[in-house]
């Protein structure tokens, strides 16, 4: 079988959202707690993010939003949770290629070290880094 990236419309959220809420709010865990999973929800409902999903598995889900800067526009990839597949190069490429076709110049991603093992052919341009402060 064909393993493939499908981008989720908005209105297919609430019919996959028990699927694929585990896996988001696992990745939320991981990424420093500073959204929820209500709010990750419903910026898919409102149009402000974009979901896709390694399908037909959902073993994967990845979490995108175009960020329009001043000089250029820009996929900020949010999240990736899950398993990756065994083709999930081939799955980051259709991506890359989606972003391009919607006017992005740049893809960012802040994330765990071993992506720059991964994906190769990115730069580490900045770390992003963060201290828990206790009240």
């Amino acid at each position: 079988m064909t393993t493939l990236v499908r981008g989720v419309q908005p209105g297919e959220v609430e019919g996959l959202w028990a699927r694929i809420a585990p896996l988001i709010e696992r990745g939320l865990n991981r990424a420093g707690g500073c959204f929820g999973l209500a709010d990750v929800r419903r910026s898919f409902i409102e149009r402000r993010r974009q979901l896709w999903v390694v399908w037909p598995e959902t073993s994967c889900v990845l979490v995108t939003e175009q960020i329009d800067y001043p000089l250029k526009r820009v996929l900020h990839v949010f999240l990736v949770a899950g398993c990756l597949p065994a083709d999930w190069r081939d799955l980051w490429r259709g991506i890359e290629r989606w972003a391009a076709a919607q006017g992005c110049a740049d893809i960012e991603i802040r994330g765990r070290p071993g992506w720059m093992r991964l994906l190769d052919d990115y730069e580490g341009r900045m770390i992003f880094m963060r201290k828990e402060l206790q009240p």
